[in-house]
């Protein structure tokens, strides 16, 4: 499910999507070959990297680019958090991990899954969840960029404490002083705890979220033809996360024939 997935999302060149040249298999293991030169994750970069608003702007917009997407595919990601969230060899964001992902035929679901940090309210109550909680994972993502980690706890935090908090929040969330009102505003705005009131969730969808005052001159053209790039300042960051993933050994193949090595069993 996952591969098909990766390949229509590739075939509709959703952004942050790279595109999927081919697929096989051996006795053990399912290969994809992706057009593209992914380095780390984005926890990575930001290990070596303050991720200010003026940066984090910049990814924030190129996820809302996918969310877009992979949304008009009536597909909700729920995966959305820095260490599923790959980089290329310029510094952009690449999805490349779709289990969690799911077409929604109903509107909704009721599957319990994803990082507890990152749940919305009613995928803990298991009253059904649709699109709205990609909105609700963004702003979950936001908060953690500029912060370092997550609004409402921590990975020590015991689950069911942090399932309460979750589901016990009014949308009052305090923010550190270093936080624009802009950020506080759009992160609070995607943190509301009811999903139909959720920003992104309304008739206008996702271009209310493009909209908002935090974005300011995002040129949203160039988001999606993947031309805004990051400051130069930033390339030794980018290039120290991709040398370091260089380094990792990689699986050797050989022995295969075109007719192995383009879609077989697909």
């Amino acid at each position: 499910m996952e591969k098909k997935t990766q390949l229509k999302l590739s075939s509709a060149r959703v952004r942050c999507v790279p595109e999927v040249l081919c697929t096989f298999q051996d006795d053990t293991s399912l290969y994809i070959l992706l057009n593209g030169r992914l380095a780390g994750g984005l926890h990575e970069l930001g290990a070596k990297l303050e991720l200010d608003e003026s940066l984090a702007r910049i990814y924030v917009a190129y996820l809302i680019t996918f969310l877009d997407g992979i949304h008009q595919q009536q597909m909700v990601f729920r995966a959305l958090r820095p260490d599923t969230i790959r980089v290329n060899d310029q510094g952009l964001p690449c999805i490349i991990d779709f289990e969690l992902t799911k077409k929604l035929e109903s509107g909704q679901t009721f599957t319990l899954c994803g990082s507890p940090e990152y749940l919305a309210p009613e995928q803990i109550r298991g009253t059904g969840h649709g699109l709205a909680v990609d909105f609700w994972q963004l702003g979950i993502l936001m908060y953690e960029m500029l912060e370092g980690k997550t609004p409402f706890g921590g990975e020590k935090m015991d689950e069911m404490r942090l399932y309460q908090k979750i589901t016990e929040f009014k949308g009052n969330l305090e923010f550190p002083s270093h936080f624009s009102p802009e950020a506080a505003d759009l992160i609070s705005k995607l943190l509301t705890p009811e999903p139909l009131q959720r920003l992104g969730s309304g008739p206008h969808g996702i271009e209310t979220v493009k909209k908002h005052a935090w974005f300011g001159k995002v040129d949203w053209a160039k988001v999606m033809d993947g031309a805004l790039l990051f400051p130069p300042a930033v390339s030794p960051a980018i290039d120290d996360v991709f040398n370091e993933a260089s380094k990792t050994e990689q699986p050797h193949y050989e022995n295969f024939t075109k007719e192995d090595l383009y879609f077989k069993d697909f």
